[in-house]
């Protein structure tokens, strides 16, 4: 599995900020462009990395070893 540098800023931007629209601004990038990064990164890695069952999305336990991996 290879996480490209984008989809490992992307991945930490979303972690540290909180969620996609402030993790966009700080990257200067489109909203649908992280979620596309982040749903490329978990078909890329088959497994979820965000447990979306809530309003705020969580780590998985192996989205939260990605994310150490990244930082």
């Amino acid at each position: 599995m290879e996480i490209s540098i984008e989809q490992a800023k992307a991945l930490c931007a979303v972690v540290d900020r909180g969620g996609y629209t402030k993790a966009a601004a700080a990257l200067n990038k489109s909203h649908s462009s992280l979620i596309y990064m982040i749903k490329t990164l978990e078909s890329q890695c088959s497994i979820a990395l965000f447990d979306r069952q809530s309003y705020r999305n969580k780590l998985t336990p192996q989205g939260r070893r990605i994310y150490e991996k990244c930082t």
